[in-house]
């Protein structure tokens, strides 16, 4: 990460992968948790749009832009600002159909060995108290959205990026993917 000036006290000694561990899940968990509160208290209509001017302004924030100013350049750097060269879309497209159809086959295969647990699946899921089939669309898309950019500015950003640069890319990626797992569990 870029140096800032005037580190001093206990969170500067702290071993930059420890700093990159707690600063990534808190960039991620904090602002996903956003959304529930609003969708229960506020409903449909109001909370995601509330929601969504959050994300933007998450995402300026994230990004480098607003208060502090000191500590902009750690997070443009974080983030990963700045545009991709043409070969990182063609490979992360690439990636992205790669890993897509990977987990698509695997699911197919996993439910032809081992029934699908529905009642299971659909545990923790329950919409009925949103009153129309378009607003529970609207509900889970905004889910998906706030749950990816969240998720991916902490984790992979604010995360991965610092442990990346101090020990390499294998161990922040695996790093990062172990707390990703870990959230998930």
């Amino acid at each position: 990460m870029p140096a800032q000036r005037n580190q001093t006290g206990g969170w500067a000694k702290l071993p930059v992968s420890l700093r990159a561990i707690v600063t990534g899940i808190v960039i991620a968990l904090i602002p996903a948790n956003v959304w529930p509160p609003l969708l229960l208290s506020l409903g449909v209509p109001a909370a995601a749009t509330i929601e969504a001017v959050f994300l933007v302004l998450y995402l300026w924030w994230a990004s480098g832009s607003g208060p502090p100013a000191r500590t902009r350049g750690t997070r443009a750097f974080a983030f990963r600002s700045g545009p991709l060269s043409p070969a990182q879309w063609f490979w992360g497209i690439i990636a992205a159909f790669a890993f897509a159809a990977t987990i698509h086959a695997a699911i197919v295969l996993l439910f032809r060995f081992v029934p699908f647990p529905a009642g299971a699946f659909r545990h923790g899921y329950d919409l009925s108290y949103i009153p129309s089939l378009p607003l529970k669309w609207i509900a889970v898309v905004i889910s998906a959205i706030s749950a990816g950019v969240c998720e991916e500015t902490g984790f992979r950003g604010y995360m991965q990026r610092p442990i990346e640069q101090r020990h390499g890319a294998a161990t922040a990626i695996l790093v990062s993917s172990f707390f990703f797992m870990l959230l998930h569990l």
